[in-house]
Order: C-alpha cells, then sequence, then structure tokens
C-alpha cells in the first residue's frame, strides 16, 4: 500500500479510529497466497483512501487493520460509514466478499518518531476488537462529543469491561446503514443515558448468555444478520428476524421477519406473530419461526420483573 502511511502524526487531543479487514485469513485458503495478498493490498487502499477523503490520517497497518487519525469525533464518524460503503464498491469487482469492523476513541495521544501511542489508542483498539463485521463501536466520550445539528445516529449496545482498564466502558454503535438496521436512531440529544433509575427490566435467555433490557437499554435486535445484536443461525430465522423494545415501562416483541414468531407466557399458551408485535408479561419464551416447522426452532427465554430505583 505504497504512500497510504503517513508517518507525520501529531500529538495532542485526537480522535484515535481502527478500520480491521474482517476474517482476512480465510481468503488465503480460498485464493491462494499471492492472489490474497494482492487483493487485500487492493483493499486497504481503498480504505486509505477513504480515510483521506475524510480528513482523516493513516498513521500506521498493522496486518490487514489500519490505524488512523481524525481531528474530532464527527469527522471519525462520518469517515467510518465511508469506509464500510468503500469496502462494500471494492466488493462489486473483487473474487471475495470481505467486511471490516471498526471502533474508535478521542482522547490525548503521544507522538514518537512518526507514531502515536497513550491511552487512548489502547482504548480505540480494544473498542475495534469488540464490534462485529460491518459494525462501527465507539466510547460513551465520542458519543457524548456528536451533537443533534450533526444527525449522526447512534445507540446504546452495551457496558462492558477494558483489558487494563479498572472502570467499565459503555459502549454505542454508529449506525452508519440506516436501511439495514432494524432499530430506529435514537435522539442523539438523548443519547446518553441521564434518564432515572430503570424500574423495570427483562432478561433474555439465548444460548447459554443473558441479555438485559430497561429504560436506559430499552432496545435488542435479533436475527440471522451478523450485526444483530443476538445472532440466532437457523434456516427459518430472517437476517433480522425481530426486536425487543422497552416502551413506557412494557416491553413488546416486534416480529419482522419472513417466517413468523411464535411468544408462549408464563401458562404456555401461545401467540402467533407475522409482521406484528405483542407484549411480553411475566416470563414465557419465543420461538423464532413458524407454527407448523418441520425443524426444532431456536427458543429464548424472557423474564420481566419490577426492580426498585436503588437497583
Amino acid at each position: 500500500m505504497s504512500g497510504a502511511v503517513n508517518q507525520g502524526a501529531e500529538g495532542g487531543v485526537r480522535t484515535v479510529l481502527f478500520a480491521d479487514i474482517s476474517d482476512s485469513t480465510r481468503l488465503y485458503d480460498a485464493l491462494g497466497t499471492e492472489t490474497a495478498r494482492l487483493a487485500l493490498l487492493r483493499y486497504l487502499e481503498v480504505m486509505a483512501a477513504a480515510v483521506d477523503r475524510s480528513g482523516g490520517m493513516v498513521v500506521d497497518q498493522i496486518g490487514d487493520e489500519l490505524m488512523c487519525t481524525f481531528p474530532d469525533v464527527e469527522s471519525a464518524a462520518r469517515a467510518s460509514g465511508e469506509l464500510h460503503r468503500a469496502v462494500e464498491q471494492a466488493n462489486a469487482d473483487s473474487p471475495a466478499t470481505l467486511r471490516i469492523r471498526i471502533g474508535f476513541h478521542h482522547g490525548p495521544v503521544v507522538a514518537e518518531q512518526g507514531r502515536i501511542f497513550g491511552d487512548t489508542v489502547h482504548v480505540a483498539r480494544r473498542i475495534a476488537s469488540l464490534a462485529k463485521p460491518q459494525q462501527t463501536l465507539i466510547s460513551r466520550q465520542c458519543n457524548d462529543c456528536l451533537l443533534p445539528a450533526a444527525q449522526i445516529a447512534t445507540r446504546f449496545v452495551d457496558r462492558t469491561h477494558l483489558k487494563g482498564k479498572d472502570e467499565d466502558f459503555e459502549i454505542y454503535e454508529v449506525v452508519w446503514d440506516v436501511g439495514a438496521a432494524t432499530v430506529a436512531a435514537q435522539d442523539l440529544s438523548q443519547a446518553a443515558p441521564r434518564q432515572p433509575e430503570p424500574t423495570r427490566e427483562l432478561t433474555l435467555r439465548c444460548g447459554g448468555r443473558a441479555y438485559v433490557l430497561d429504560s436506559i437499554h430499552p432496545r435488542l435486535t435479533i436475527g440471522r444478520d451478523a450485526r444483530a445484536d443476538v445472532v440466532v443461525d437457523h434456516a427459518r430465522v430472517s437476517r433480522l428476524h425481530g426486536r425487543i423494545e422497552y416502551r413506557k415501562n412494557t416491553f413488546v416483541f416486534v416480529d419482522e421477519s419472513t417466517n413468523g414468531t411464535q411468544v408462549l407466557d408464563s401458562q404456555g399458551e401461545p401467540r402467533y406473530l407475522r409482521r406484528e408485535e405483542c407484549a411480553l408479561q411475566s416470563e414465557g419464551r419465543i420461538l423464532l419461526g413458524p407454527r407448523d416447522s418441520e425443524l426444532e426452532l431456536p427458543e429464548l427465554g424472557y423474564q420481566v420483573r419490577e426492580k426498585n430505583p436503588a437497583g
């Protein structure tokens, strides 16, 4: 990628962005070493050009990953969408279909011999490692920097622990492909969780994992697509099968699938939904697929409970 790595990075406060080609190793098995190497170089050049167009700077290439800096969070957020779209366009003329995952964080950096170092770099790399293919994740600090006037949609994803950090980090997603997103973008003026403590919560269990929804974390998407919050790989499950939303102290399941969904309450009473919705009360099960399926359907268990303001 001749000329793509700029060694003139400066210190100060910057937004550091990592863009990584997801699962690139399988390309070598599919295409052979030399063809795969040339294909990956082309993708990296396409990505570097998108960074340059967006006002950023590529400061390093680590394998199939670019480390970039931007002067502010808004330009990095817009660049992330440009990066995803540039890779999708490159796929049209490529022997392979690749996806990238992106993460970024804003803060002070230290420059030394054309490279950048510091805690901001460490946090940005860790956030990028949490992203799924075709996803951009950012820190709470970055989300708070995005003003409503920027019209950049984000949504809360998770609160997690980053290796090497004492405090937990709140992670948000930049919704760059609104047409493919299941959830509506939240109002950026209310994106940071400055609401009262939740009084109800829903716990959803699937495949040994638990997901919690409440008034602060009000949406969860379910589907076969890698960008869903709960990924369920099954023949009867749609790419974006459905979602659970918190609305005015009530949890609602919304079906958006081709084959439908069965919701069974605590008494085992089934309700079949297809492009419909229903409230989730107490506890029960959600079966992703039609009533007359000959296949064993994926099952999600849920439980709704009251909680006091102290949690």
